[in-house]
């Protein structure tokens, strides 16, 4: 009982020690997803990427990037894009970099791995989804027709609508809700389980048992593709684990692999993938995430041998990189809010029982 009591208490102090560290960077993540959604309008977006060229490949790549939609939410508004003329290319370059990464993951990823990853993951997902959008096109060419439109819905994520007419203040207002209602709402759960996972593997989890008992680093990438290819989870909830793996001495590639594979391989998407843009397009989509993510993850490993790049992932008060009065003040907004959203969804549920 004793040790059973041990244990916890350290699984709880590591959760609350990486949760801390974190916190501050998230909510910078969210003000900016706020600016984003508020004056980025989307009917902008839809203009650019209708044809089957590498340009609106390109483009569909480069603004999934920082968009602040969950693993859940880039589906409806992936095929918001391919109902308004989007191809299919660029539709599926779309779908791959928008869940991959966005502006608050990128964010994290700076605050707990550190400013060599942070920029490595958005060139990941930006060469992942282009290189899948070029293949689609190109298999599309020869190909005539379009398959059935049907409209994919989530629940929990905001229908398309236009900003046109609104003042700024309405849109301020608008994105704020947006950002700390629906969008912390949807991966506030994932965010709480993904940083109660890297606690367990802080706390359990030998340190440098990945590298002593997997030997080479291919061995722990090739581990962590056949990890996150079933996972369901977002780009900010892989954070956090993919720091704890490393804290515990998986490589930089293989940490990599996850943060790439497991938001963006979830069976909604493939399903949905298969049904709106074709059994072809679905096979190109997986195939081109699993072998981009093993060529960039094996690169990665390369260059940070070559740069003798030290990675000290730490979760101690020490370590911080920001006042721990920031952190402390920064995870108590974001449970206040991630609090709130769940007592609405049971009110509502108990009102509807």
């Amino acid at each position: 009982m004793v040790a059973i009591l041990t244990y916890a208490r350290e699984v709880v102090l590591e959760t609350y020690a990486v949760f801390i560290q974190a916190s501050p960077y998230i909510l910078f993540g969210l003000l900016a997803a706020g600016i984003l959604y508020a004056f980025i309008p989307k009917e902008k977006i839809h203009v650019f990427l209708g044809r089957k060229s590498f340009g609106s490949v390109l483009k569909a790549s480069l603004v999934g990037i920082p968009l602040p939609l969950c693993s859940c939410g880039v589906i409806p508004a992936a095929m918001a894009l391919w109902r308004r003329g989007a191809s299919r290319g660029a539709t599926t370059s779309f779908l791959i970099s928008t869940p991959e990464t966005s502006v608050e993951s990128i964010a994290l990823t700076y605050g707990l791995l550190g400013p060599f990853m942070a920029v490595v993951r958005p060139i990941a997902a930006l060469i992942t989804s282009a290189t899948a959008g070029l293949l689609v096109n190109r298999a599309d060419r020869a190909a005539t027709g379009e398959p059935s439109r049907r409209v994919e819905t989530c629940p929990s994520c905001e229908s398309d609508s236009s900003a046109k007419g609104h003042s700024y203040l309405s849109q301020i207002r608008g994105s704020v809700r947006y950002v700390f209602v629906d969008l912390l709402g949807d991966i506030g759960g994932w965010l709480l389980l993904g940083f109660a996972l890297s606690g367990l593997i802080a706390a359990f989890v030998p340190e440098d048992f990945f590298r002593e008992s997997l030997g080479p680093d291919w061995v722990s990438v090739l581990l962590m593709l056949v990890v996150g290819l079933p996972m369901y989870i977002c780009a900010s909830a892989s954070t956090p684990v993919a720091a704890a793996l490393m804290f515990k001495g998986v490589s930089p590639g293989a940490a990599l692999i996850l943060l790439l594979v497991g938001p963006a391989t979830n069976m909604a998407t493939i399903l949905v993938v298969s049904r709106e843009l074709g059994k072809k397009s679905a096979g190109i989509y997986l195939a081109t995430i699993v072998v981009c993510s093993l060529m960039i993850a094996f690169a990665v490993n390369a260059l940070a041998a070559y740069l003798n790049l030290d990675f000290v992932i730490s979760f101690s008060p020490e370590h911080h990189m920001v006042p721990l009065w920031i952190g402390i003040s920064s995870a108590v907004v974001l449970l206040a809010f991630i609090a709130n959203h769940y007592r609405k969804k049971l009110f509502v549920q108990t009102v509807r029982d």
